[in-house]
């Protein structure tokens, strides 16, 4: 992207030693000089992930939404999580550790909320999960609406995850981006705690927040413009994968691909809409087209 380059190494098991350098080839094939050898060990993460996030709330006003801001962490694993010194920090620098003796229950949530007093009074019920404040902690932590980059990091300052939506952040050059949220939605992973380390793959856009909850088994996802003016749609649900496009012209097919190119099927679209059994192709990472609108990534899990 301009300048930049980016390339992901696959992911090795846990204590792994990686070995990487970087050589650059011009159009004639012509190698720069050798790059230095540099190296990494893969460390165990806990897997605790970025669930949910509200980041562009509809209450308190333009001035004061950031009150009702708030992230959802989801903790994976079988086991109790210590997250004491653990840190939350978005793309400004703003850091927030979270308190000695906070801890989060296998297979339950968390919520990382600007204000405890709003967050509280606005969803009082919240599936009894904890809630932990970081507004008064002066960390200046505030989700940009626009786009913005959040990443947990464990005690020892290991990121456990990372989330960019919307215009990204510094991540943004890298694209992947999760979909900009419509007012009052949220960003959420369906089904929880998915990550594929594709933040467009992984989470979707709904209308139904579900702080300390499950979220919901439809979670819309915007596929970008189409050539009929309106914006194709994805929501998971028990029945399969629905595609919707508002508007759809007579005739409109939704065509699948997979991530090499090659077409795997294709739907028409009746009444704007078309519902892609969850058996119709292998678990995987997919591509939905309408004519020439922009592909989107879509998953299916068996």
């Amino acid at each position: 992207t301009g300048s930049r380059y980016y390339y992901t190494i696959p992911g090795q098991t846990d204590g792994s030693l990686v070995d990487y350098f970087v050589v650059a080839r011009d159009n004639l094939d012509r190698r720069a000089a050798s790059a230095d050898t540099h190296h990494y060990t893969v460390a165990s993460v806990p897997q605790v992930k970025i669930n949910e996030v509200l980041y562009d709330p509809t209450q308190g006003g333009s001035s004061n939404e950031k009150y009702y801001e708030w992230v959802e962490l989801y903790n994976l694993s079988s086991s109790v999580v210590d997250l004491s010194g653990w840190s939350l920090t978005d793309e400004d620098g703003s850091v927030f550790t979270v308190p000695n003796g906070t801890s989060i229950a296998p297979g339950s949530y968390l919520l990382l909320v600007y204000d405890a007093d709003s967050f509280n009074a606005t969803w009082p019920g919240h599936g009894g999960a904890p809630v932990v404040a970081y507004g008064a902690d002066a960390s200046g932590l505030i989700l940009a609406n626009s786009g913005d980059d959040l990443a947990l990091k464990d005690a020892s300052g290991i990121t456990v995850d990372i989330l960019w939506y919307g215009d990204g952040g510094d991540y943004g050059a890298w694209g992947h981006a999760a979909p900009d949220v419509p007012a009052g939605s949220s960003l959420q992973r369906y089904p929880d705690g998915r990550d594929t380390d594709d933040p467009s793959a992984d989470f979707g856009t709904s209308s139904t927040v579900s702080p300390g909850s499950s979220n919901p088994t439809a979670v819309e996802e915007g596929l970008g413009p189409s050539p009929s003016g309106g914006r194709l749609w994805v929501r998971y649900t028990p029945q399969g994968v629905q595609f919707l496009l508002p508007g759809a012209p007579s005739g409109a097919v939704v065509k699948f691909y997979d991530l090499r190119g090659r077409r795997v099927g294709a739907l028409p679209l009746i009444e704007g809409k078309a519902l892609l059994s969850g058996a119709a192709l292998p678990s995987g990472l997919y591509l939905a087209r309408v004519e020439e609108g922009q592909p989107r990534k879509f998953l299916i899990l068996r």
